[in-house]
């Protein structure tokens, strides 16, 4: 018998004047995401080395003001296009993806996908898609705004 696949997908993009090396570094640096990102409150490696396959990390990202604490396992790490993470709570599965394109000399385009799967869960009834949402433009926002500021 086959279960069927409760699946929410959210995307949110920015474009950011700036070198695809300087959005990069600023996006993998992990240990930074505080002071930069306006929804991360905190960020460190749990276990693995820093962006290999599998390795972990934990992180509290502000969700309609309350903190939420996430403990994810990098899944791709292409650098410099595409890095994504996941885990699993209470049965629904969540997928964060960022890639990133450079358009053209100055100019890259960072798209940032949410993927949530269940197999009992309607899952469009628990992720609020503004929230989520909002939470993301605020992530690609900072995203934009640090890496400006290297030029």
């Amino acid at each position: 018998m086959v279960r069927s696949i409760f699946k929410l997908s959210l995307e949110e993009e920015v474009t950011i004047r700036s070198s695809i090396e300087d959005v990069w570094d600023t996006l993998t640096s992990l240990d930074s995401w505080p002071v930069w990102n306006e929804v991360c409150k905190k960020a460190s490696w749990v276990s693995g080395d820093a962006w290999t396959l599998g390795s972990v990390f934990s992180m509290e990202l502000i969700l309609a003001g309350v903190i939420i604490p996430f403990t994810v396992a990098v899944k791709i790490y292409d650098k410099p296009k595409q890095l994504s993470w996941s885990s699993t709570f209470l049965g629904i599965t969540g997928t964060r993806e960022f890639k990133v394109e450079k358009v053209n000399r100055n100019i890259v385009r960072v798209t940032d996908s949410k993927i949530f799967t269940s197999n009992f869960l309607p899952i469009k009834l628990f992720y609020p898609r503004p929230i989520i949402n909002k939470m993301s433009r605020g992530w690609l926002n900072s995203l934009k705004i640090k890496s400006e500021l290297k030029d």
